[in-house]
């Protein structure tokens, strides 16, 4: 798959990356040889979080960074036997937005290449669609000029 996620990611100069929807689990248990110290989910398939918890290894920490739209199974043999530190996270603590900000500020070119989408905010369904449809990265919209 190279929609504008993937492209984005190249664009940033990442490369090695996989669609968890074709060949995404195989790829990442490859990857993980005797598996990770820490996996983070931040996709919201719920598919995702026993995969997560397969490639670490025993102590391993899983952290859920994201909002799943229906209940996600959990195989609990896999937490259990490899005594895994589950770890919810919902919401980046206040601290950290200065740091982004400051980030973006400094370094605006390595960030531009998210932003597929510029829209007038009166189409804002369009942005909406745009990403629930993941034809964009991320979506800027601009309060009409008049």
């Amino acid at each position: 798959n190279d929609g504008p996620r993937f492209q984005t990611l190249k664009q940033m100069g990442f490369e090695d990356f996989t669609d968890f929807a074709t060949d995404g689990e195989a790829k990442l248990k490859t990857a993980a040889g005797a598996g990770f110290d820490v996996a983070i989910d931040a996709s919201g398939a719920p598919s995702v979080i026993n995969t997560g918890l397969s490639v670490l290894r025993p102590y391993g920490v899983f952290v859920i960074a994201s909002m799943p739209d229906h209940p996600a199974p959990l195989d609990v043999m896999l937490l259990v036997r490899g005594r895994t530190q589950l770890r919810g996270c919902s919401r980046a603590p206040d601290w950290a937005w200065t740091d982004a900000i400051e980030a973006l500020s400094k370094h605006p070119s390595l960030f531009a290449p998210m932003v597929t989408h510029e829209l007038p905010l009166s189409e804002a369904l369009e942005g909406f669609r745009l990403m629930r449809t993941r034809e964009a990265s991320k979506v800027i919209l601009r309060p009409s000029q008049t």
